[in-house]
């Protein structure tokens, strides 16, 4: 009864975890999670001390080999796997070490594995073969039910999306060696069932249900569509859908109506080729003497946040990386183009990192994407005098870390006015 009740335990321990574990990978059914499996089992039993013993079948005299269990993916490579097995050793035919069986004696074992898949075709359909280990806990009874401990091998070859071929080799050492219920082989042959869950017809991570673009490779983050040019406005309402611009701006860059080097959202007179002192407007008559440097810089920092605000948030990277995309190259030239107005503003370039990984990993490769961006900067006319680049690691996510979507806007770069 104390080794069910183990059993149970840390079963139940496992699948709380299973429940909370986050996936990364994408796959063509988007809660493919559990698989069933049916087939026959192979009992060898000839070995009291090592079941590592060569494959008799003629020794082993069985019948009625049913098999039957579950798999439970938790992550891209790890899932837990409960498996039951009943077998019929016959008498005058099944041996152990050589002495003939005198009755009929059944076979029942319990098995409860972890299992590690080398790849993770198990679960994308693209991909139909792989190998695993597994290590776990089980009982078997022959006379007296014991414990066992074990380990094996397996594979699946997948014949479609659901239905898959199964083979696993198992061997089990026994807390208690008595003359039946001893180490042992074990081995399954049969049929796997995949359970689909919600399909994912465009395999972008977002079920069909709750795709808004159920057809086309999106992002999760906007519902499956897609963003071309990564400005957070979807294909389908982006008016420049090639070019990076704000969401106000129905995701087109603003342009610059009379070319004074002030955008028109920030240039009080648009049409009219001004000055920046004047927010874009032509030269006062008269300048007020009281005016100090203070507040041109004050004027000039409130002027650099607006624009900032109104233009970007931040620039994305994909998970550690320290490369951004060319909609993300286009968008710090329009910035530098901006900043080289304020020849003596100061820069803060901040560095952010998911939580993924070592404390001291992400602070490095926030670190490496700050430097990147003062480099782009530095590059297109802003002086490196200006420009001061710093890490805050994992320290200030601006999304949980749970999912992966969390997890893409906390790897960034922000540009701010220096206080």
């Amino acid at each position: 009864m104390k080794n069910y009740t183990f059993l149970i335990f840390f079963f139940l321990s496992l699948f709380a975890h299973a429940q909370t574990a986050p996936l990364e990978n994408k796959t063509t059914f988007t809660s493919a999670r559990w698989t069933l499996k049916v087939g026959a089992n192979l009992v060898d039993n000839s070995g009291d001390k090592n079941p590592f013993n060569a494959l008799n079948v003629k020794e082993m005299g069985i019948s009625n080999p049913i098999a039957a269990g579950f798999d439970y993916r938790f992550s891209q490579h790890w899932s837990l796997g409960l498996m039951v097995s009943n077998n019929k050793f016959l008498k005058s035919k099944s041996k152990v070490d050589g002495e003939l069986f005198t009755e009929d004696l059944t076979y029942f074992a319990t098995d409860l594995n972890i299992k590690y898949a080398f790849w993770r075709a198990q679960f994308e359909a693209e991909k139909n073969f792989n190998l695993y280990v597994l290590g776990g806990f089980g009982t078997s009874k022959i006379i007296k039910s014991t414990l066992n401990y074990q380990t094996g091998i397996g594979m699946v070859f997948w014949l479609n999306d659901v239905v898959g071929i199964h083979a696993e080799s198992v061997a089990k050492w026994a807390s208690k060696n008595t003359k039946y219920d001893s180490n042992h082989f074990q081995h399954f042959v049969g049929l796997s069932f995949r359970f689909q869950g919600n399909k994912d017809s465009d395999n972008d991570g977002v079920a069909d249900n709750d795709d808004a673009c159920p057809t086309v490779f999106g992002l999760v983050a906007l519902q499956g569509c897609p963003d071309s040019d990564g400005d957070g406005v979807v294909d389908a309402k982006d008016a420049c859908k090639n070019s990076y611009g704000p969401k106000e701006n129905k995701g087109c860059p603003y342009e610059d109506t009379d070319q004074d080097g002030i955008l028109d959202p920030l240039d009080k007179c648009p049409k009219v080729f001004g000055l920046l002192a004047e927010n874009g407007c032509p030269a006062k008559t008269t300048i007020a003497e009281t005016e100090t440097e203070a507040d041109k810089i004050a004027t000039e920092k409130q002027a650099i946040k607006k624009f900032l605000k109104n233009y970007s948030k931040a620039i994305y990277f994909q998970p550690s990386k320290t490369t951004f995309s060319a909609e993300g190259g286009a968008m710090l030239k329009d910035i530098a183009a901006f900043l080289k107005q304020f020849p003596s503003a100061q820069i803060l370039v901040e560095g952010h990192a998911d939580s993924i990984g070592s404390y001291e990993f992400n602070h490095k490769i926030a670190k490496e994407r700050a430097n990147i961006i003062k480099a782009f900067l530095i590059k297109n006319g802003i002086p490196s005098t200006n420009i001061e680049a710093v890490s805050y690691g994992e320290r200030k996510s601006v999304a949980t870390n749970m999912f992966k979507a969390g997890r893409a806007l906390n790897r960034r770069v922000r540009i701010k006015v220096k206080e």
